[in-house]
């Protein structure tokens, strides 16, 4: 995965970089060597680990997630995307469906995770479950099943 030099350049990849120019500049300095190829993969992964808490925080924004069900729904999918269980393209697509399709729904979420179900259905992909039930729990209504 291509990791762009906006991403890179963050602070802390900033300080790293100049710690280990710093440490190379010194001749026969293997050590500084080990430690600025280590910078680098701990700026490279923790880039990486960035963009995917970035976009999951623009998911759940996008997707008005209110109850922890519906955040645990979006953090579970995000996990598999980064997995690579789940391409980023269809979460990416699923949401900009909605997006257009309802673009003054006040639950959009709803949608999101219908419409990527259906996806995933479509393409043998497992999506994490979700269960509906926790809304006509927080609405203190029975179930069908309580009817029974």
């Amino acid at each position: 995965m291509p990791l762009s030099l906006t991403k890179l350049l963050q602070p802390s990849a900033l300080f790293a970089l100049l710690v280990a120019t710093a440490l190379l500049s010194q001749p026969d300095n293997l050590r500084a060597q080990e430690l600025a190829t280590t910078a680098a993969e701990a700026t490279s992964e923790d880039a990486v680990e960035l963009r995917f808490r970035d976009y999951e925080a623009k998911i759940q924004a996008i997707l008005k997630t209110r109850l922890n069900e519906e955040k645990a729904f979006v953090t579970s999918v995000m996990e598999k995307v980064r997995a690579g269980e789940i391409p980023e393209k269809m979460v990416e697509t699923s949401y900009k469906w909605v997006l257009n399709k309802h673009p003054d729904s006040n639950y959009p979420f709803v949608y999101f995770e219908r419409v990527l179900r259906i996806q995933g259905d479509k393409a043998g992909i497992e999506i994490p479950p979700f269960d509906y039930e926790v809304y006509r729990q927080r609405l203190g209504r029975r179930s069908s099943k309580d009817n029974s």
